[in-house]
């Protein structure tokens, strides 16, 4: 059934029900279980792994790794790698998703690279750039946040301009901005505290 509705060119469908309603969309290459399903339009994509891309009705996306960007249906220019990484994009574009669950909850998010298993798992927002494991998970409203680190800035909610660097650095920051952390711990009971 890979491919039952297709009539774009240079398409490559592999896998039950991978590009299963894809009509016009052309140069896409998808792989696995429901890969790209109802993908109709959407062009020069590679959806690899079981229901990755299902919903997508866009341009110039890589998903590798199983329910990869599963709900993204006008995010456009992303690279998702790692099971359920970008699970929950909807119309974020131009995201850079390295990792499992990395991102997960990113619907909204334009702009961002996450990379580490669980790395922005709740963002929302946009221009962030959170590197380590669970760096960054709670974020949700903050935006232009740099964290490099094992669980830095793993609390932060709503702080924006903050750049932690280092294990656990920034890690129970919630709301507090424009504040540099460098180093193992740096600023780790910081709540709302800003301009450190």
């Amino acid at each position: 059934d890979s491919g039952a509705s297709n009539v774009g060119e240079y398409n490559s469908f592999i896998g039950n029900k991978a590009g299963y309603s894809n009509t016009t969309g052309y140069e896409n290459f998808f792989i696995g279980y429901r890969s790209g399903y109802l993908n109709a339009t959407g062009n020069r994509n590679i959806f690899i792994g079981s229901d990755t891309g299902y919903s997508n009705q866009s341009d110039n996306n890589t998903f590798i790794g199983n329910y990869g960007g599963r709900n993204n249906v006008t995010g456009a220019n992303n690279l998702f790698i790692g099971s359920e990484s970008g699970y929950a994009s909807i119309i974020g574009s131009d995201n850079v998703f390295l990792g499992h669950r990395s991102g997960y909850s990113a619907t909204q998010s334009n702009n961002s690279v996450f990379i580490g298993s669980n790395a922005g798992y709740y963002n929302v927002t946009s221009n962030n750039t959170f590197i380590g494991h669970a760096s960054g998970y709670y974020n949700t409203d903050g935006f232009e946040n740099t964290f490099i680190g094992y669980l830095t800035g793993y609390l932060n909610g709503s702080g924006n301009c903050n750049v932690f660097i280092g294990h656990k650095s920034g890690c129970r920051n919630v709301d507090g901005n424009d504040n540099t952390f460098i180093g193992s711990g740096s600023g780790r009971n910081n709540v709302s505290g800003y301009s450190n």
